[in-house]
């Protein structure tokens, strides 16, 4: 998933039981943690190069999935938010809600090749499914709701 349906996402959520400013902290600590991705283009390919990362992972040709985003990354994430909740029970949820909504839609990330269509923005590419756009799109009508209601 793109990084703004990421935010989007965990906005919301964080929303809920957090105020937007904190919800929107959280929301920026769920994107950061593609920044794994980026780490490992530069430990791979030893080019610094953002734009090059980027569209390489667009494309499909580099490794979609790091340590972070499989289950023994999955557990050590776990355990420092068992342990973090000892210290602050508040940053421990920030950190949950952070990182368990990313893998959440790390994992029900819809790819249906008939649907993404590329387009350059500043350089970047960019492929979003329908499925994804439509779920932008949903998020910030609930967004706005919340804007009205809360």
């Amino acid at each position: 998933m793109y990084p703004l349906t990421h935010f989007l996402f965990t906005l919301v959520f964080a929303y809920t039981l957090f105020p937007f400013e904190s919800a929107v902290i959280i929301a920026v600590l769920s994107v950061l943690f593609d920044l794994d991705h980026f780490l490992y283009h530069l430990a791979k390919k030893k080019n610094p190069n953002f734009i090059v990362c980027w569209n390489n992972a667009v494309l499909g040709k580099e490794h979609e999935r790091t340590f972070i985003h499989h289950l023994p990354g999955f557990l050590v994430v776990s355990g420092l938010v068992f342990f973090i909740a000892f210290l602050n029970s508040t940053v421990a949820l920030a950190i949950a809600i952070a990182y368990y909504t990313h893998m959440f839609l790390d994992y029900i990330h819809f790819k249906p090749k008939e649907t993404k269509k590329k387009s350059k923005w500043f350089g970047l590419l960019f492929a979003p499914t329908l499925y994804e756009i439509l779920l932008d799109i949903i998020l910030v009508i609930i967004l706005f709701f919340f804007a009205l209601v809360i």
